[in-house]
């Protein structure tokens, strides 16, 4: 009996599941908008609205989408547009620089660096790409930062460091010794 009611409860998640993404996938307002069409890997779709011009945050939305996707190409293409790479989106909070400490992106990172990313931005959260990739035990991105002259010392909102992120992060054994020999302190 058990293991039927696990496998009704199983189809009727797989149900649901479909159900969204179908959905999503119909819906006009997600497909149309510039993020949607990156998120969904409708590229063509993406360079098109790009080309044909969206309103600023949708621009910066999809700067960050296009930066979460590795999307050198409609990276490149939206800041031909003149966006400030530096933005803070106001529907996720983050720079598009974050989204590669979030995927762990140093080719992307490197990238958007290249192009007058901020190492030191902070989310609206104060958070840096430094911070996340610290607590993350992110060795070639603290690394990478790092060797940029990423700063050790800024706080967030709640007045930690990426020191205190390192010593609670995935990697503290890796990440912390690292962090201490930049300079960071308590």
């Amino acid at each position: 009996m058990k293991t039927v009611a696990r496998i009704a409860v199983l189809f009727l998640c797989l149900l649901s599941l479909a159900a969204i993404a179908q959905k999503a996938k119909a819906e006009p307002q997600y497909t149309d908008s510039l993020v949607g069409a990156i998120d969904m890997n409708e590229i063509r779709k993406a360079k098109e609205l790009i080309k044909r011009g969206v309103p600023k945050e949708d621009y910066i939305d999809g700067l960050l989408m296009a930066s979460m996707r590795g999307r050198k190409d409609l990276i490149a293409l939206i800041l031909e547009r003149k966006i400030d790479i530096n933005s803070i989106s106001t529907r996720f909070g983050q720079a598009a620089l974050h989204q590669t400490e979030i995927t762990g992106d140093l080719v992307t990172a490197e990238f958007l660096i290249q192009r007058g990313a901020d190492i030191n931005a902070q989310d609206s959260n104060g958070q840096t790409i430094l911070m996340g990739a610290a607590f993350q035990g992110n060795k070639q991105m603290v690394d990478m930062l790092l060797s940029r002259r990423a700063n050790v010392t800024l706080k967030d909102k709640q007045g930690r460091t990426a020191l205190t992120y390192a010593k609670t992060g995935a990697r503290p054994g890796i990440i912390v010794p690292i962090l201490v020999s930049a300079g960071a302190k308590d």
